[in-house]
């Protein structure tokens, strides 16, 4: 039987629960995961494409050419560290979904913060390109700023976040990886929402408030979070959301998960 399925568990030595997650598509379904956990995926008989690494290079000399013979209509990745090589397999195979253009902005958090730059219903915090703006363009950056915050442009779960204050910024700017940039520090809580959409319509979001910050959670805390029930609350963000669905390329059909700071209720 020819699979039409790929699923992308992207995280190493993680083996997600698919016997219970989607039993009805073992069958159809080949994954491209980790060396390390693929025999324990082929004991339970689920079709494997065993790979060192998820970058589009590897995928199109190692994963592609298995693919080709199959009847591939669906590509799905389980992170969104893993969503850039996905598109790409998908538009080698001619599969509809998220292309590599619209993957790219939503992984490279400097191209999503350019496209939401014309918000009209959330700001978005400053921010600057290290690296390529000028030290008197950092100077003027942080000029009325306490603190900034130096991340990775495709970072994920708040690794190697660094929270300084303007003059360690300043101090350090030279010397800060090209690869990241900084961003006005926001004191506020922190917000997910988390939705569905189809042909091109949000069907569904829901709102929840994280106990600690991400930063926190990146430094060994517990990031949990709890559902939001005010209408008001929630009203907000979907006014947020319809937004950025519309300022985003974003695929006709999708799921999403976004944060938001809320410094006023």
């Amino acid at each position: 039987m020819k699979k039409d399925v790929v699923f992308i568990n992207g995280w190493p030595n993680s083996v997600r629960p698919l016997d219970t997650f989607i039993p009805e598509l073992k069958d159809r379904t080949i994954l491209v995961c980790s060396k390390d956990i693929s025999d324990e995926y082929l004991q339970h008989g689920w079709s494997c494409i065993p790979v060192d690494e998820h970058t589009w290079e590897y995928y199109r000399e190692h994963v592609f050419p298995r693919l080709i013979d199959q009847d591939i209509k669906c590509v799905v990745a389980d992170s969104e560290m893993h969503i850039e090589p996905a598109a790409h397999l998908r538009e080698a195979l001619g599969v509809p979904g998220q292309t590599v253009a619209s993957a790219r902005s939503f992984r490279n958090k400097l191209a999503m913060l350019d496209f939401l730059r014309g918000a009209s219903t959330f700001r978005v915090p400053r921010y600057l390109k290290i690296g390529t703006a000028t030290r008197q363009e950092a100077e003027t950056f942080c000029a009325d700023l306490v603190n900034v915050v130096v991340k990775p442009i495709d970072g994920t779960d708040s690794k190697s976040v660094r929270l300084m204050s303007r003059e360690d910024f300043l101090g350090e700017y030279e010397y800060l990886p090209h690869d990241s940039f900084a961003q006005e520090w926001i004191d506020a809580p922190i917000f997910h929402v988390d939705g569905l959409v189809v042909r091109g319509d949000l069907k569904f979001l829901s709102v929840a408030k994280y106990f600690n910050s991400c930063l926190q959670y990146s430094q060994g805390g517990v990031v949990g979070s709890e559902m939001v029930r005010n209408e008001a609350i929630i009203g907000k963000f979907d006014k947020a959301i319809r937004e950025t669905l519309v300022l985003m390329p974003t695929p006709f059909n999708t799921t999403f998960h976004a944060e938001f700071f809320l410094d006023e209720i």
